[in-house]
């Protein structure tokens, strides 16, 4: 486990990233198949 306060922000930076990127391919689906 990460205890630095940098650590934490580049987790919470690249959970945000990997959230994003689920969203857009969510859409792009929805996109796709109405």
């Amino acid at each position: 486990m990460c205890i630095s306060i940098t650590c934490d922000a580049l987790l919470f930076i690249d959970y945000q990233w990997v959230q994003l990127y689920i969203v857009q391919h969510i859409l792009a689906n929805v996109a796709k198949t109405t």
